[in-house]
């Protein structure tokens, strides 16, 4: 106040706003400091103010005189005033938030003063408005301090938008590569480069190389799939190939997909197949005919044709000439080359070079392919080799057989007792295969023996007999039977032997009754018996004997002794452990449990019992085999160490009940009072158990307790209770007869006197614990107890009582927890959380049942409580929800205090002072992030390029749809794609800018989604990269003559060589018959183009072909089209090599022969025995009698005359044929000269035979005719046939008219 004048009555009036009137003050704005002062800075002074007010947090003063606080000035933006009366700003706000104006501190979260920094920007210090992370960044968190904070979008990431809280996956056919820690995350994705493909499906730092067997020309490739596949004939060697490595290695057939030029996993690609050659990694042709090509060949000329095989065009084995032909040249190209084998000799197998002889025992006609295919049958034979038929086999001689086919020396000589006839088969003179016989062999008949070549039987001599015939010798005369003598000789059969005298042993062959020789017998010797009749002596059986020599019977052995074996002279006595009745052969042993201590037993009455403790287990024992085990009672005679009892001996066997036996014992011993044993078998005192719990023992040797323990007492099982009345039981416990332990009361019983046999129940109100000793407990607070009560059970959660109330009876008698509290085990454990409302009866801190509506009662047990409801608030133990203020919205239950009521929430935004949330609209996204971006108003933003929103609601940048593949959205905000299609010769993945359709396709219409929808460049057409013309393919351009384009082409290449192409030529027509087209042709039909003498063209011909090897030229009219019609096979006995420069065919040199159409002579040499003179056609052969043993003759001279005792009588021979031992013959013979007269001589197999109506007689006087020797033959003498015969032309002999009717 101010007292203006003087004499005033009251004060003037207040002192004026903006000043301080302190006392005394005369003016209403006074200045002198004494009685007043304008206002500090700092503060403000309303009218009448007698102290200053400082202006309040978030505000601050530099000027002085203020008289409201309104005029305190606002703290400024990115700072904080912390403190009342500031007259400057406190500083900076801190970093990681930022400070709108007015903020009160350096750490603002109030409403309208600043908050955290939030994501996807940053906050320096004295920030105003947060920064938004640049593009290339984002931050997911809250409080960014720095540009540091935003984190650098990963390898495989990027972003496009400043202030975001996320990277973007880079999408497919784009790369984002690693960052650098300069230059930033990736802004912009890089397109795919060529060689290389990026997927979608997961973020990549760096393209991935088109794998191996693929390459690409064309960038932005999203799969490995769209990497162009090697083609055939070229390999693609490693990753990332922008065109093929290069063609495939010679040798090698590339298919596609190779990754090496010599692939050979038959996938990709494998060595050139059989029978073909490859060049550049294609087939090139096949191989020539007498070459084969087994794989891998990279001429048509792979291996020439061996010697014995053929090799037609094409072949990729040797085919080999089949067995019975050969073939000594190399080079053959049909089949028809190999030779069938000559007469005499084998071709055995297959691809024989040189035929092999015929040999011994065996013939050999033409086109033979065994060496045994043709034996000489079964009774002939064949000595020498080389035979041709089989009349060239012999007849096996008299006196022999031949059993077996193919055979070149006989069996072996006829079977004793037979005579075999020329031509056997068998040694008995039966099978006789070549011819026929007058007679068969005769058997010996019985009683006598025939040896070899004896004309009449010879008798078996005395001391023998024969019953059966056909013996050859004496020695087959059997002798007389033992035990029999035969007295005269040519006995026949058994019955006419007379028995041998008894006393003697007749051996066998005997001729007397009473042998006496040692030959054929003798007297019975001691130890035997022999009856008549005896063939040997019989010794006496075990158990009798036989003292001397001629007995005819043995003696029984005597009482006490013994005779074991066969042959006793004397008897034995009987051993130990044993006894011997009469004609005992081996002892008898004492039985088991018994011993035998006296020798010379006479019968078992004779063995003692085993004694007592011991068992004899093992009969004929003359001493125990040791104590009986222990557990067992042996009382005598016991026969194991574990013996079980017997109607004989009943107490042996295991030790009784109640009694225990150690080893050997002589009587059971009785287990002591206290113990019991109820099994048999006790071992020590330790087998006898404890008197069980809850019984008594009062005696030795019980098997069974004595009784149960008395009512009020207790046997425990461990004392070995000899009394009923062993232990009192004790309080708080109970015993019933036969206890072993006292039992404590059950549940809610007690019993406080010692000796009781039950107990007593507990009251309400009350608890009884488990052998508790005396009177019950009162109930605790917090529980209650009803009847019976062994442990107070707690109030349930949701009720309490007070601290000092105990003694309920039942669970009602709690109450219910009170308002904003939660109670548990019958406490008041606390408050209940902030975010939850507790009305009534709640357990939990935090509750989740529901919340009753307003004036509903609580019943008692029921919990009232649950999360705050939605649109309020709960602060921690309210007793009441708050609601929350204008301007802000809680959709969800659970809100714990005013800042859980949050502004309008994303897909949404709200009008100021409204409560009702507005959809957000079409073509765009409201994320409720207020940021630089949004100018600090949350609000609608447009959704970005290459996306569109259709419908309201979008609630963040993701909701903007990514435009679909086959557009481009190239603006914001749009609400549909409809329109914005592809252009042609693009394609789009809707995701980013159109991409040109790749080198070798086009598009011509809009609105390609993919790659593959670049259609191939039709045939005829190219389609450039556009990379390299700037210019997108919508359409092919024509290809040039000379030049073809197949479908997909992306440049012309030169016309393929064969080929001719005119203009927009895609697939080439091949060149015509009579023309060739060499590479890059773009017509057939010049006259460059037209084959001429001496060449022709077949169809496809890229150059002029010669005529090849074993050909001339032809000059004919017409087109030279063919082999056939320009060209001429050289004529036999000519020949000419491939690309000669001499057109016609050369006469063949000497040596060598020419067939028709001949290549080289040296394919075609003279062979073995034959010569060639200069122009042959085929080999001539050297005459007979001449040979030649090597190749290459020119002239008949050069074939070497067969030297003496040899000779030759076949042309084409490689070697003369022995005469053999019958016969001779002088240089260059055809022939051999027999030695012995009339004899012919046989060239098939060397031999001599007797002219025909001559015989010859051998050394064993045996007639021959058809034998080889040097004897001399004689003319045939038959006899004369009698009447009613008839002579065999065959065989010369006389058989009855008879046996042809």
């Amino acid at each position: 106040m101010f007292c203006r004048g003087s004499g005033n009555e009251s004060p003037t009036g207040p002192c004026d706003s903006g000043f301080l009137c302190l006392g005394g003050a005369s003016a209403p704005a006074p200045t002198d400091g004494v009685t007043g002062a304008p206002c500090p800075r700092g503060f403000y002074c309303p009218a009448g103010s007698y102290s200053a007010v400082p202006c309040p947090k978030g505000t601050f003063s530099e000027r002085s005189g203020l008289g409201e606080q309104s005029e305190c000035q606002r703290c400024s933006p990115g700072f904080y005033c912390a403190e009342p009366g500031l007259t400057a700003v406190s500083g900076p706000c801190l970093s990681g938030f930022f400070c709108l104006e007015g903020s009160p501190d350096v750490t603002p979260v109030a409403e309208g003063y600043g908050d955290l920094c939030p994501p996807g920007h940053y906050c320096e210090n004295g920030t105003a408005a947060p920064a938004a992370c640049p593009a290339g960044t984002h931050r997911p968190q809250t409080g960014g301090r720095g540009r540091q904070d935003c984190v650098t979008c990963p390898a495989g990431w990027f972003q496009d938008h400043t202030g975001q809280t996320e990277c973007k996956p880079c999408p497919a056919r784009f790369y984002c590569p690693s960052p650098h820690q300069e230059a930033g995350g990736v802004v912009t994705p890089v397109t795919c480069p060529q060689g290389y493909f990026c997927p979608g499906d997961a973020p990549l730092d760096s393209p991935v190389p088109c794998p191996r067997g693929t390459y690409s020309s064309t960038e932005g490739l999203s799969t490995a799939d769209e990497c162009w596949v090697c083609p055939a004939g070229h390999f693609c060697g490693s990753d990332g190939l922008t065109q093929p490595t290069g063609p495939c290695a010679a040798g090698f057939l590339c298919h596609i997909r190779a990754v090496v030029p010599n692939p050979v996993d038959d996938s990709t690609g494998s060595l050139c197949p059989p029978g073909a050659f490859c060049q550049a990694g294609i087939i090139a042709g096949e191989c020539s005919p007498g070459y084969y090509c087994s794989g891998g060949s990279t001429s048509p000329e792979g291996v020439l044709c061996p010697a014995g095989f053929y090799c037609p065009k094409g072949s990729h084995t040797p085919f080999p000439c089949e067995a019975g032909t050969f073939s000594s040249a190399a080079g053959n190209s049909h089949r028809g080359n190999c030779t069938s084998c000559l007469a005499g000799f084998f071709c055995q197998g297959e691809g024989v070079v040189q035929p092999e002889i015929c040999p011994s025992g065996h013939f050999c006609p033409p086109g033979t392919s065994l060496a045994q295919q043709f034996p000489c049958p079964p009774g002939t034979l064949l000595p020498l080799p080389g035979a041709t038929s089989p009349e060239d086999c012999l007849l096996c001689p008299a006196g022999l057989f031949c059993a077996l086919p193919g055979l070149s020396e006989p069996t072996g000589p006829c079977q004793e007792g037979f005579h075999c006839s020329p031509g056997s088969s068998s040694p008995n003179g039966t099978g006789i295969t070549m011819q026929m016989e007058s007679d068969e062999g005769s058997i010996c008949p019985t009683g006598f023996y025939c040896p070899v070549g004896t004309s009449y039987p010879v008798p078996c001599p005395p001391g023998t007999f024969s019953s059966t015939p056909g013996l050859t010798r004496a020695e087959q005369c059997q002798p007389c039977p033992g035990g029999l003598w035969c007295g005269r000789a040519g006995m026949t059969q058994i019955a006419d032997a007379l028995l041998c005298e008894g006393r003697y042993v007749c051996v066998g062959g005997s001729v007397s009754p009473r042998p006496g020789d040692g030959i054929m017998g003798y007297l019975c010797p001691p130890g035997h018996s022999c009856p008549a009749g005896s063939a040997l002596e019989v010794p006496c059986e075990a158990g009798t004997y036989s003292s001397s020599s001629g007995a005819a019977n043995c003696s029984l052995c005597p009482a006490g002794t013994m005779c074991p074996s066969d042959g006793m002279q004397e008897p034995a006595l009987c051993p130990l452990g044993h006894f011997c009745p009469v004609g005992t052969a081996l002892p008898l042993p004492c039985p088991t449990g018994t011993l035998g201590q006296m020798a010379g037993a006479p019968s078992q009455a004779s063995c003692s019992p085993c004694p007592t403790g011991h068992y004899c287990n093992s009969p004929g024992a003359s001493q125990p085999q040791g104590r009986c085990e222990q557990g067992y009672f042996c009382q005598g005679g016991a026969s194991s160490l574990a013996p079980q009892p017997s109607a004989e001996l009943p107490q042996n066997g295991p030790c009784p009940t109640g009694h225990y036996c150690p080893p050997g014992t002589l009587s059971p011993l009785p287990c002591p009072t206290g113990t019991v044993r109820n099994l048999t078998g006790g071992v020590s005192i330790e087998s006898c158990f404890s008197c069980p719990g809850g019984y008594y023992c009062d005696g030795e040797g019980l098997d069974t307790p004595s009784g149960p323990c008395d009512a009020g007492f207790y046997c425990p099982s461990d004392s070995s209770s000899t009394t009923p009345h062993t232990f009192m039981c004790t309080k708080g416990h109970f015993c019933p007869q036969g206890s072993p332990l006292p039992l404590p009361c059950p549940t809610g019983q007690y019993q406080p006197t010692a000796g009781s046999d039950s107990c007593i129940p507990c009251r309400p109100g009350f608890y009884c614990e488990q052998a508790v000793v005396g009177d019950p407990l009162a109930c605790p607070p917090h529980t209650f107890c009803p009847a019976a009560t062994m442990v107070p059970q707690p109030c349930p959660d949701g009720t309490f009582t007070p601290p000092g109330q105990g003694g309920l009876r039942e669970e009602r008698e709690c109450l219910s927890c009170p308002p904003g509290r939660y109670c548990r085990a019958g406490q008041i454990k606390g408050v209940c959380a902030a975010g939850y409302l507790c009305v009534s009866g709640s357990s939990e801190f935090t509750p989740l049942e529901r919340v009753l509506a307003e004036g509903e009662v609580c019943e008692w047990g029921v919990q009232c409580a649950g999360a705050c409801p939605a649109g309020f608030y709960c602060e921690e133990g309210t007793e009441r929800a708050m609601p929350c203020p204008d301007n802000t919205v809680r959709s969800s239950p659970g809100a714990s205090s005013l800042s859980d009521c949050l502004p309008c929430p994303p897909t949404h935004w709200c009008r100021e002072g409204g409560a009702v949330l507005h959809a957000c609209p079409v073509g765009h996204y409201c994320d409720g992030v207020a940021d630089y971006e949004s100018g600090g108003r949350p609000g609608p933003r447009k959704c970005p390029v290459f996306t569109y929103r259709p419908t309201p609601s979008a609630g963040s940048k993701g909701d903007c749809h990514p435009c679909p593949p086959g557009t481009f959205c190239n603006s914001t905000g749009l609400s549909h794609y409809s329109g914005l299609l592809c252009p042609p010769g693009f394609w789009c993945s809707g995701s980013s800018p159109p991409v040109p359709c790749p080198a070798g396709t086009f598009r011509a219409q809009p609105g390609a989604a993919d790659v593959t929808q670049c259609e191939p460049c039709d045939p005829g057409t190219y389609c450039p990269d556009p990379r390299a013309t700037g210019v997108p393919n919508t359409a092919g351009i024509p290809c040039r003559a000379s030049y073809q384009c197949p479908a997909g082409s992306a440049q012309e290449t030169l016309c393929l060589a064969g080929f001719y192409c005119g203009p927009q030529t895609g697939e080439p027509p091949p060149c015509p018959l009579g023309y060739m087209c060499p590479q890059g042709s773009h017509t057939h039909s010049s006259p460059q183009q037209q084959c001429s003498f001496p060449f022709f063209c077949p169809v496809g011909s890229s150059a002029k072909l010669a005529c090849p090897g074993g050909f001339m030229p032809v000059n004919s009219t017409g087109l030279r089209a063919s082999l056939e019609s320009s060209c001429v096979p050289c004529q036999a006995g000519t020949y000419r090599p491939a690309l000669a420069s001499v057109l016609q065919c050369q006469p063949c040199p000497p040596g060598y022969h020419c067939p028709a159409g001949a290549e080289s002579p040296s394919s075609h040499p003279c062979p073995a025995g034959y010569f060639c003179p200069p122009g042959s056609a085929s080999p001539l052969p050297c005459p007979p009698g001449f040979y030649g043993n090597r190749t290459n003759l020119e002239a008949v001279e050069e074939c070497q005359t067969c030297p003496a005792s040899t000779f030759n009588h076949l042309p084409a021979q490689t070697a003369c044929f022995p005469c053999g031992s019958s016969a001779t013959s002088v240089q260059g013979s055809s022939s051999c000269s027999c030695i012995g007269r009339k004899r012919a001589f046989q060239p098939s197999d060397g031999s001599c035979l007797c002219q025909t109506g001559f015989v010859f007689y051998n050394q064993l006087d045996f007639k021959s005719s058809s034998a080889d020797s040097r004897l001399d033959c004689q003319p045939e003498v038959s006899k004369r046939c009698g009447g009613g015969e008839v002579r065999l032309a065959s065989s010369q002999e006389c058989v009855c008219v008879c046996v042809f009717r």
